[in-house]
C-alpha cells in the first residue's frame, strides 16, 4: 500500500520523528533505551516494550494492551506525557524476529530509524540461559547443555535463543523494507566499552545534540545475576507471576514497582555474574561454533564490512545517514 493511501499514515507535516529500538534481546536494550529516556529531546515511551507492531501471534508478547491493528492514535498515546519534543523512542527487541513488523513500520512510520544491538551468538545464548533460570522460564537447575540441545531441533517451550543468534536471516526483511540509510547495526561490546561514543553516533542522524551525555552516569540495568538464594528467588519469581496475570502491571507505576523490585531481587538473592560464570562442555561450545560458522560473513556481507569478526567490530564500522 502506498504511504499517501494509508489512513494512518503520519504526514511529514508532523515532524515527528521515531526511533525504534527493535533488537536483539539480551543485548543491552533496556539500558540504551534509559540513556536516550534521559535526552530532554527524546520521548520516551511510556512503556519501554510497547509491543504495537509484532505480529497477532508472536510468542510471550508484552502485556501492553495496543497493537497496529488498533490504529496509530493508540500508539501516539504511549507519547502522551510529551508531545512537544521531537523525537519519540521505544525499544521492542522482538521486531527483530516478527515477520510482519518490518512492513508494518514501514507503511505506518515515515521518519523512522531503526537501531539494532547485536551480541557474539554464543555469548548472548549463555546470557539468555542465565536470564531464563532467573525469570523462570526454565528451572534453575536445568543445565547449559540441556537448554541447548532441547532447541536444536527447534523451539522448546516457546524458547528458541538458539536460532535468533542468526541475526541475518532476520536482519535481511528489514533492509529490503528500508533505505540503508534508515538503519543502524552496533556491536553490544561498543555499548558495554564506549557508551558515550555510541550516543554520539546514535544522536547525529536523529537530530538531537549529543554533547548531553558528556559525563553522563551510565549505569547497567536489567542484568542476568547469579541465582544465590533460591527461596527468596522463588518467592520475587511468584509475586512477578501474581502481577503479570492482572492488568495492574500495564499501569506504568506498577511497572516501574516491579523493575525496582527486581533489582532489590539482585542484593538478596545473587550477584551479577558474567557469561565465563557458566560451564560449557567442549562438545557443546563445538556445536555452537559449527551451528554460527556461516554468520560473520553473512552479517558483513548484509553490513558492507570487510573482513567482518565479531572481535573487531567497532565504531569505525557503524555508519548511518542523517539525512
Amino acid at each position: 500500500m502506498p504511504l499517501s493511501s494509508n489512513p494512518d499514515y503520519i504526514s511529514s507535516e508532523d515532524e515527528k520523528r521515531f526511533l525504534i529500538i527493535a533488537g536483539t534481546t539480551r543485548a543491552g536494550t533496556t539500558s540504551l533505551f534509559k540513556y536516550l529516556s534521559d535526552h530532554p529531546d527524546v520521548c520516551a515511551a511510556s512503556v519501554k516494550e510497547t509491543g504495537f507492531f509484532l505480529d497477532a501471534d508472536y510468542p510471550n508478547p508484552p502485556p501492553t494492551k495496543y497493537r497496529a491493528v488498533d490504529g496509530l492514535s493508540r500508539y501516539e498515546s504511549y507519547f502522551s506525557s510529551c508531545p512537544e519534543k521531537p523525537v519519540r523512542l521505544e525499544a521492542t527487541p522482538g521486531y527483530l524476529y516478527s515477520p510482519g513488523a518490518p512492513q508494518r513500520i514501514r507503511s505506518l512510520l515515515p521518519k523512522v530509524k531503526l537501531l539494532f544491538i547485536l551480541r557474539e551468538p554464543i555469548e548472548r545464548l549463555v546470557s539468555a540461559y542465565r536470564f531464563a533460570r532467573q525469570t523462570g522460564r526454565i528451572s534453575p537447575h536445568i543445565r547449559f547443555e540441556t537448554y541447548v540441545e532441547r532447541q536444536q531441533h527447534g523451539p522448546w517451550e516457546a524458547i528458541r535463543d538458539l536460532e535468533t543468534g542468526r541475526y541475518v536471516r532476520y536482519l535481511k526483511a528489514y533492509f529490503e523494507a528500508f533505505d540503508k540509510k534508515d538503519i543502524l547495526v552496533v556491536p553490544f561490546t561498543v555499548l558495554r566499552a564506549s557508551p558515550e561514543k555510541l550516543l554520539q553516533v546514535i544522536c547525529n542522524p536523529i537530530g538531537i545534540d549529543g554533547s548531553f551525555y558528556e559525563g553522563y552516569d551510565y549505569q547497567v540495568f536489567n542484568p542476568t545475576w547469579e541465582i544465590a538464594n533460591p527461596l527468596a528467588h522463588s518467592l520475587y519469581l511468584g509475586a512477578n507471576r501474581l502481577l503479570n496475570r492482572t492488568r495492574i502491571i500495564r499501569i506504568p507505576v506498577f511497572q516501574a514497582i516491579l523493575s525496582n523490585l527486581r533489582c532489590r531481587t539482585i542484593s538478596i538473592t545473587g550477584k551479577v555474574g558474567t557469561s565465563e560464570n557458566v560451564s560449557m562442555s567442549a562438545e557443546i561450545r563445538s556445536f555452537l561454533e559449527s551451528y554460527y560458522q556461516d554468520e560473520e560473513q553473512a552479517l558483513g556481507e548484509l553490513l558492507g564490512v570487510k573482513g567482518f569478526s565479531w572481535q573487531t567490530w567497532g565504531l569505525e564500522d557503524i555508519c548511518l545517514d542523517p539525512t
